[in-house]
């Protein structure tokens, strides 16, 4: 059995099959690289708010010689405007977004970055968001097209907030299952 490890928590093959499909990855708080997966015909999209985080992720990219990344430094919100990274204290890889009027770092809809870079179809949604979920993607599966929803969605669910669990609902909605669950993820499949 293959296993595909991404962030913290382990998922099934049933997340490696999707990787290799000819459409998207899409990292949101991005995880590891997943490039290998989806070969030269797929795309990963990584996003993710820090860019300290981002700029690992170019260098581990370069050095695995991996080409078939996008890299978008933004936060994703429900609408375009700022945010804030705001770190937790003695967790240096942990963080929480929140809105802000002016400054800080961009915050852009989903759909946009989607657009914005070609996307059409979404084979694998990674999403560690920390408490963010509803707020950053509840809009887009609210919204988005059928054909673009993601086939499987890993959430994180080490820290289960109100808002996570919205969120699962929200997806639970448009025709999500819960396939699985790890220590530190859940994975959901769209059957509708």
């Amino acid at each position: 059995m293959k296993t595909l490890v991404l962030g913290r928590g382990r998922v099934g093959t049933a997340l490696a099959e999707a990787l290799r499909a000819p459409r998207a990855a899409l990292l949101v708080a991005a995880s590891l690289l997943v490039a290998a997966c989806v070969g030269d015909s797929g795309r990963v999209i990584a996003v993710d708010p820090s860019e300290p985080f981002m700029a690992k992720l170019r260098i581990n990219a370069a050095v695995s010689g991996l080409s078939n990344i996008v890299f978008e430094n933004v936060a994703v919100g429900g609408h375009e405007g700022n945010a804030r990274l705001n770190a937790v204290e003695g967790n240096p890889g942990t963080a929480t977004v929140s809105e802000v009027a002016s400054g800080g770092i961009r915050m852009r809809p989903l759909v946009a970055i989607l657009a914005d870079n070609g996307v059409t179809a979404i084979a694998a949604m990674k999403v560690d968001i920390d408490g963010f979920e509803e707020k950053a993607l509840g809009p887009f599966f609210r919204e988005a097209a059928d054909g673009l929803l993601p086939v499987r969605v890993v959430v994180e669910t080490v820290l289960l907030t109100d808002e996570t669990a919205t969120f699962v609902k929200t997806m639970l909605d448009r025709g999500y299952v819960k396939t699985g669950q790890t220590r530190s993820n859940a994975l959901f499949e769209r059957r509708a």
